[in-house]
């Protein structure tokens, strides 16, 4: 039935009711099957550092007679220091006094290089803690070592993984809760990068990619005894 109403006059004397607007105030409000994605309580990444500390383990103390040269990158700046292992200490530590600009790898924007030139002990390293400049904190406890580092590596920390592989874009790599430099790893030299995008990885513990220096050139000595130009070569693949 219509619910409009005819009057007797003029054939167009006809009322209806008023359609009410839609409301713009639900009093449900919609739901979502989408569980919210956490957030970090950081409002940015801050461009500078105060503090940069590794941990280290009393199993692998390292040499006591070579340092440990450290050097951060972060973004725009770097910072550098060395610190010599000793006995009954276990954590090195490196501040913004040594800041320094530098043009940024865009490809690891945050990464970190160390150098511990020495065969004679290892080094191991349980945590890596950094502190910006705006007071977050980003905390590293898992280093994703590749399988072909894996070999010297386990000379010294073979304890140290669970086999399972790494993830946010490190799936190639091996999960282990330690990393060795120095000694029977037969790496001096090693960089450990971060994935700092955006601010939902401050304040939070994280997983660390690890690779060794990139190969430029290689070459053989053999001692005191000279060898002729036209003698058997030596292949090198």
């Amino acid at each position: 039935q219509s619910p409009c109403v005819f009057g007797y006059g003029s054939p167009f004397d006809v009322s209806c009711p008023v359609t009410a607007e839609p409301t713009t105030d639900p009093t449900t409000e919609p739901t979502s099957s989408v569980a919210p994605v956490p957030t970090s309580t950081a409002t940015s990444i801050a461009a500078t550092i105060n503090t940069l500390t590794i941990t280290t383990d009393s199993v692998n103390p390292g040499d006591g007679a070579v340092a440990l040269d450290m050097t951060l990158y972060w973004g725009d700046y770097q910072y550098s220091c060395d610190n010599t292992p000793a006995s009954g200490t276990t954590e090195y530590s490196c501040d913004s006094s040594s800041e320094s600009s530098y043009t940024q790898d865009t490809a690891n924007p945050y990464f970190l290089k160390l150098e511990y030139s020495t065969e004679t002990a290892a080094l191991q390293i349980k945590t890596i803690n950094i502190t910006d400049a705006e007071g977050n904190w980003y905390a590293f406890d898992e280093f994703c070592i590749p399988p072909l580092m894996r070999h010297t590596m386990d000379a010294v920390i073979s304890g140290s993984t669970s086999e399972e592989f790494c993830g946010n874009g490190w799936s190639s790599k091996v999960s282990y809760t330690d990393l060795a430099i120095g000694g029977d790893t037969e790496f001096i030299w090693l960089y450990v990068d971060f994935k700092i995008f955006g601010d939902r990885f401050a304040n939070t513990v994280n997983e660390a990619g690890v690779r060794p220096p990139n190969l430029v050139s290689t070459g053989l000595t053999n001692g005191a005894t000279a060898v002729a130009a036209d003698s058997n070569p030596i292949h090198i693949s």
